[in-house]
Parts: C-alpha cells; structure tokens; sequence
C-alpha cells in the first residue's frame, strides 16, 4: 500500500494524457478555443482499471466561443480526478485565443490559459488507518490540501485541413505536493495532423509528442468520418497504450466511445480503460450542412 501511494503522488505531478485529440481540443491546446467559429461544448469521462477493483476516474469539460467582432476566442475549463478515492484534483480555468490571419489560407493562433487547481490526499482512506497499523506519515496529514496557480501557452497554426500546433504547460510550475513540497514539472506537447475530404467523409492522420519530468511519448493515430455521421479510429501511443474510438456526429452533437489497453513494461499485467465523451457545436449557419475537419467537431 505504501508503495502504491508514493506511486500515485507522483501521478499526482504527471498529466494524465487524453486521447484522441479532436475529443479534447482546448485541454490539449487552448488555442483550438473558438476554432470552429461558433459555440462548443466537449465533456469526457474516463474510468481507469475497469479490469480490477481500482476507483479511479477522471472527468474534465471544456466550452468555448468565438468572438467574431476581434478574430479572438474564448473558453471555459473544468476537471475533477478521483485516484482510489485517496487523491483528488481539481481545477478550473479560463482560456483567450487570438487569431491572425496571415493570408487567405494560413492562420496563426496564439492563446494564453490561466487556471486555479487544487489537489487533496485523504489519507484516512488508506488501510492502515482502518486496521490499527502505524501510518509512516504524522496524523496531521491525513487530510491534506494544496491549491495554486497554473498557467500554460500555446500557439496553433492552420493551414486548411492541416493543423500544427506547440503547448507548454505549467509555465510557473505551480507546487501540488500533497505529502510534501512537489512541482508541477513543465509539460510539452507538439502535435500535428491533416484532414482529407472525400464525398462527405473525412480521413484525419495525426500524432502527438509529450514530454514531462523527463519522461516522453509519441502517439500516432487516424481517424475516419465515413457515411456523414459515423467515426472510427484507432491509435497506438509509445508507453504501450492502444486505443480504439468509435462515435457519432451530428451538426449539432457527437457521442464517442473509446477504449485503452496498457500492458505494463514491469509486469505482464494489462490495464484497461476507457473514456465517454460528448459533444455539443453550434455552428455558423453557412457550415452547418458541410463536412468540416475533425478539429472543428
């Protein structure tokens, strides 16, 4: 137990990594806020280990408009995490993107979010405090609580169906020690990906590069819109994940469903996972009726 908990206050100092990107645009780039020129609601829920008794969830939403008048867009952001009912986190966050518009086709979108977190060890969940085993750490940290400022920058560029983008997380590197003093390292995403329309069906090809606290991965995916409605994908991350997603989009709303397997490079063991999401847009009228680019789902 004791290791399982020095384990999970690292995580606690980790971004848990949410994919596919088109599902999570402005928690993976906040300067994705107000790209599909109108309104739009995306809401994930991930549950982690269904496979054993593990309790761990993560819930995150984010919505965002664009302000026509300046070429800017707006967002909202909100998460809540739940490991093993002895870890929680919580944040939330406001998010401006501008757009400039370097020619007909290119547009540089440069974006700035600044968000409130707060993370919580409740020690009294763990076993020993229930079967009159000496706990390692003193009483007074039984329930235990940080909160900070978080701030992050990004910059997207658009050309088209191509999307290029750059985030730098955690710039301040916020303190998130729950059980001591413990930076929120510095978080790097790169991630690119292209759309081909072809007869009312989209083909999206992506990847996605991370790096945190030394620690890096690459994750390369494709995704396909087919019959107007329906979607697929499959996609393979470095650290040993794999995950499938299925869904269907309307003008107006899209539910997905995807599903993770990671087997464990120190044991044999296979985890799973997986996520809901769903999906609300109100787009301009003129694109309603027309097939548009994953990344303005």
């Amino acid at each position: 137990m004791i290791l399982v908990l020095l384990f999970s206050s690292k995580i606690l100092a980790q971004d848990f990594i949410v994919n596919p990107i088109y599902q999570n645009l402005v928690n993976v780039n906040p300067s994705f806020a107000g790209s599909n020129g109108g309104m739009r609601i995306q809401t994930n829920y991930s549950q982690l280990y269904i496979n054993s008794s593990a309790q761990d969830y993560l819930f995150n939403s984010t919505s965002d408009y664009k302000i026509k008048k300046i070429n800017a867009g707006l967002g909202v952001s909100f998460y809540h995490e739940d490991l093993s009912r002895v870890f929680k986190n919580f944040g939330c966050g406001l998010v401006y993107s501008q757009q400039i518009k370097l020619n007909k086709h290119l547009v540089l979108i440069p974006a700035l979010k600044a968000s409130y977190i707060e993370r919580t060890a409740d020690l009294s969940k763990l076993s020993f405090y229930n079967n009159n085993i000496t706990s390692p750490w003193p009483l007074d940290y039984k329930l235990n609580k940080r909160r900070n400022f978080d701030l992050t920058g990004s910059l997207l560029a658009q050309h088209k169906g191509m999307y290029i983008g750059f985030v730098v997380n955690h710039i301040n590197q916020p303190d998130v020690g729950v059980l001591g003093p413990e930076k929120l390292s510095i978080h790097y995403t790169f991630h690119s990906s292209f759309n081909i329309l072809f007869n009312k069906s989209v083909l999206q090809l992506g990847f996605r590069i991370d790096n945190q606290n030394k620690s890096g991965s690459l994750n390369i995916n494709t995704n396909l819109l087919f019959m107007k409605y329906f979607v697929i994908g499959l996609g393979y991350t470095t650290n040993s994940f794999y995950y499938t997603n299925i869904g269907f989009k309307h003008s107006w709303f899209g539910i997905y469903y995807n599903f993770y397997s990671n087997k464990s490079k120190l044991s044999s063991v296979t985890s799973y996972n997986h996520m809901f999401t769903a999906t609300f847009s109100w787009l301009q009228k003129e694109r309603r009726n027309k097939t548009v680019y994953f990344e303005e789902f």
